[in-house]
């Protein structure tokens, strides 16, 4: 079970509504992971794995016709409100590093990217 802290197991078995014991064990036997978040402090501890709940991606992102960076945070928030286990950027406009990096820091779950084909 390394890395996995009492305040995230505490938050596990709520999320997911197991046994403390349950969620010890599969991490114990690799069957569960609750992946560290180090660079990100407002990130909630999420398990991935057997017998959790399922998860779901909330979707957003820019294009070259809106791009607001406060309507983005606010997708956000009503994506993580929605019980959005991870985000999307879909993002198909021009994006730079201040944007990213304001939209990484007001999540509260992990966000990740899509290719483009």
């Amino acid at each position: 079970m390394a890395g996995l802290g009492m305040k995230e197991l505490a938050f596990d078995t709520r999320r997911d509504n197991l046994p403390e014991s349950v969620v010890m064990d599969k991490e114990a036997k690799g069957l569960m992971l609750t992946p560290p978040y180090i660079n990100n402090g407002i990130l909630e501890p999420m398990a991935i794995g057997i017998d959790i709940d399922s998860k779901f991606n909330g979707n957003n992102g820019t294009s070259p016709n809106a791009s607001d960076v406060a309507e983005l945070i606010n997708m956000i928030k009503l994506l993580v409100n929605c019980n959005a286990d991870m985000l999307k950027a879909l993002s198909t406009g021009e994006v730079n590093d201040d944007v990213c990096t304001t939209i990484i820091g007001a999540s509260q779950v992990p966000i990740g990217t899509v290719l483009i084909y």
